[in-house]
């Protein structure tokens, strides 16, 4: 067995060992270390075919920037935030003009009782 190969014999063993790497995702991410194209080569050779990337500003913009994003879900609610110091669903530096940005397919809307989930494939 090859350097850092861990066995991942049985379901409930498997769904543990995913739980422990979530564990260690989330506190590289605090350190800023996560190479997130490798995080999903094992997680697929582990028969992971779908994330759900539930995170901050960081996270977002590292998994645009890596070009691992194909579908974006979002929700509005009915309220109003802001502020200078408020916070964006996508951190990091951007897209400097909107002909760079990531496109989105017309959004599906989904009425979740006062709110709405937008979701949208990636086009390019």
């Amino acid at each position: 067995m090859g350097r850092g190969i861990i066995p991942v014999p049985s379901v409930p063993i498997r769904i543990g060992f995913l739980l422990l790497v979530l564990v260690v995702i989330i506190h590289d991410l605090v350190v800023g270390v996560v190479i997130l194209a490798a995080l999903v080569t094992l997680l697929g050779k582990m028969g992971v075919d779908s994330v759900l990337a539930e995170g901050g500003a960081q996270l977002h913009w590292g998994l645009v920037q890596a070009g691992l994003v194909n579908r974006v879900q979002a929700y509005l609610a009915p309220k109003l935030l802001g502020g200078q110091g408020a916070k964006s669903p996508v951190g990091g530096q951007g897209f400097p003009h909107p002909d760079q940005a990531l496109s989105l397919s017309s959004p599906t809307l989904t009425r979740l009782g006062e709110d709405i989930l937008l979701e949208s494939e990636v086009t390019g």
